[in-house]
């Protein structure tokens, strides 16, 4: 599976030791050649061959340059150790802690290839929470931001490790799924469903408490050619068949 956060991951670390090599070389090149300007413009002495401090200089160099590829292979480990520290911030939500929008297209894209070239199908899950606007208008926008936090968590848990969970919108959500036929995939969405359905959330003292549905849209690609914005139309269709009956489960 294509994990784009390895994608991002690579770039990151590829642009801060080029950056790094880069000015360490110039940093030498520089340093190396106001020794040599210094050394024949004011301390030339007859009787000295200055081609050998220049050799000597030279190797030091080389070996400066040795130290400092040795410096930047740890320095690549140790960013490959904390990057996601950094990088994880940038690409997902904070509220919810699932992937955000900018996740999407790159990653439906390069899915659509892999599924084309390797045959393998792939499912895509709208999912978007019923009447969530009565909740704000009710309860406030705090207690509707712990409603997406818990139901976040709640489809969170029916995923795999590899599956992919993106916020797509305010209440919407994309799940990607991979390797699994059309009877697993529609059963895990009603899982997922079914989780939501039954669970009720509440505020920290419990002075507030509802329950809530969710609307799921499921699309399978199956060794189909279809663009990023083709693949949307087509599982937004599907969540606006599952929308007109609300707390199901529609497949295209």
């Amino acid at each position: 599976m294509y994990s784009l956060y390895n994608s991002y991951k690579r770039r990151v670390i590829f642009f801060i030791m080029s950056l790094l090599v880069i000015i360490l070389i110039c940093m030498n090149i520089v340093v190396f050649s106001i020794f040599k300007n210094i050394i024949e413009q004011h301390y030339k002495l007859p009787g000295i061959d200055y081609q050998i401090i220049f050799s000597v200089a030279k190797h030091q160099f080389i070996l400066l340059i040795i130290m400092f590829i040795s410096f930047m292979v740890l320095v690549y480990f140790l960013l490959a150790r904390v990057s996601h520290y950094f990088l994880e911030p940038m690409l997902k939500d904070k509220l919810t802690g699932a992937y955000n929008k900018r996740y999407v297209e790159s990653l439906l894209r390069k899915e659509i290839s892999i599924s084309l070239k390797t045959k393998k199908e792939f499912s895509v899950l709208m999912l978007d929470l019923d009447h969530f606007k009565n909740v704000n208008d009710t309860y406030g926008h705090p207690f509707g931001d712990i409603v997406l936090a818990k139901v976040a968590s709640l489809i969170r848990d029916c995923l795999r490790k590899d599956d992919f969970f993106i916020r797509y919108g305010g209440e919407e959500f994309i799940v990607l799924l991979f390797n699994l036929n059309p009877d697993i995939t529609m059963r895990l969405a009603e899982r997922i469903r079914k989780s939501i359905e039954v669970h009720e959330i509440a505020n920290e003292d419990d002075s507030i408490s509802t329950k809530i549905t969710i609307s799921i849209g499921v699309v399978i690609l199956n060794q189909r050619n279809m663009t990023v914005s083709e693949l949307i139309n087509e599982v937004d269709k599907a969540l606006y068949k599952a929308k007109e009956t609300r707390n199901t489960v529609a497949m295209l």
